[in-house]
């Protein structure tokens, strides 16, 4: 199997921050016996991201994107994803109320940009955040995996361990049985 790794964030692209997501998941998808045959970076740019995971689907089993699921303005990522799948956003109750337990354990009041992120692509299946406010995003179409899941690394590796890791295992299995005659 082959994979992909789209890193999606400005500041990757200036120096501002090192792109570790894509070396923590290089070393997983490896040990999973997935290849992984190309990193690409790219910036909050809704043209470059769409065509980046056109091409994407074109050469890989496995596409993991990373960033671009906050609440503010320059995060396209679920946009772009919707668009992708034809599919519209839908209120998440589990992941609103998730949200909720984290602003509440802050002692903040939750505003409406925040309670956005319990907005999912209506066609995803809802990976839990245990940690953050953006849950990740799983797509099965046709002959490829799809995982979509926060920029900030420590919620990135708790998605990854709790809920990809095993899809990727049971994945990977599927497709060796299917290679026997």
């Amino acid at each position: 199997m082959k994979a992909e790794i789209i890193s999606i964030g400005d500041e990757l692209l200036i120096g501002q921050v090192v792109n570790t997501n894509a070396v923590y998941l290089s070393e997983k998808l490896t040990l999973l016996g997935i290849d992984v045959c190309w990193v690409t970076t790219i910036g909050d740019d809704y043209s470059a991201i769409f065509q980046a995971l056109e091409m994407a689907e074109t050469r890989s089993d496995v596409i993991i994107m990373t960033g671009g699921l906050g609440p503010t303005h320059d995060d396209v990522t679920k946009k772009i994803v919707c668009d992708y799948f034809k599919t519209g956003l839908v209120e998440n109750h589990e992941v609103l109320a998730n949200v909720s337990r984290i602003f509440n354990s802050l002692g903040r009041s939750l505003d409406d940009r925040n309670a956005e992120q319990a907005l999912v692509p209506e066609k995803a299946i809802v990976l839990t955040n245990r940690i953050g406010t953006a849950p990740g995003l799983y797509f099965n179409r046709r002959d490829f995996q799809l995982f979509v899941l926060p920029g900030v690394p420590m919620e990135m590796k708790a998605i990854f361990t709790d809920h990809i890791q095993k899809i990727l295992k049971k994945y990977n299995v599927a497709m060796l049985l299917k290679t026997l005659p």
